[in-house]
């Protein structure tokens, strides 16, 4: 009974001093009776509404786990469902799935597959194909092709040594970008491309 009660005051006290933050308001133009849990895909969140919405049919949304870049997604709007259901919404790749309570044909709800997780990004899974960096192997510099794939707001570069350790870091201004690599010596790095803003990052070997 006493080591029951320690741990009652234990979590009674991490309750009470536990520091809560809105992250976000819905106000039903937004969204309203967020439905279900939320996903974590890279830095962002994503969830569904019930309603509210420009439909009032809910939303799927998504926003970072700061509070900062919130948006909507998608609108239900009957056609393509209404009223998504709790603790429906999956992730995979490029793509959410999810159930709605009602809409569809005759009213009695969709299984649905949303495939624009990255706006202006057709399939995450065809990523590795569409980027390209060469020569490969190379003498010094390279250059990243990003081949449209990113809007450019918030894409980066990382490259890392064979033993993991990041050696270098800096943001993609242009659809095909150069990176001095002569400074670094003879071997394998690992080059990471990354958005920021909607998670998607593809690794590439280079030897130097």
């Amino acid at each position: 009974m006493k080591k029951t009660l320690f741990i009652l005051s234990i979590l009674v006290y991490g309750i009470a001093n536990a520091q809560i933050k809105n992250l976000l308001e819905f106000t039903g133009t937004n969204g309203s009776n967020p439905f279900g849990g939320l996903t974590l895909s890279g830095n962002r969140l994503f969830g569904m509404t019930y309603s509210g919405g420009a439909n009032g049919n809910g939303i799927i949304f998504s926003i970072k786990t700061d509070g900062s870049g919130f948006k909507d997604l998608l609108d239900f709007n009957n056609t393509n469902g209404a009223n998504p259901c709790f603790g429906s919404l999956c992730i995979s790749r490029n793509s959410i799935y999810g159930i709605t309570e009602g809409g569809g044909l005759d009213y009695d709800g969709v299984i649905f597959k949303y495939e624009n997780l990255i706006t202006g990004i057709p399939q995450i899974a065809n990523l590795d194909t569409q980027i390209s960096v060469f020569p490969n192997p190379s003498t010094g510099k390279i250059t990243i092709d990003l081949n449209g794939t990113s809007d450019l707001q918030n894409t980066f570069v990382s490259i890392y040594d064979i033993q993991g350790k990041l050696i270098l870091q800096q943001p993609l201004t242009q659809d095909k970008s150069e990176i001095n690599m002569n400074q670094f010596s003879t071997g394998i790095y690992v080059v990471k491309i990354f958005d920021d803003n909607t998670a998607f990052s593809v690794r590439k070997i280079v030897v130097k």
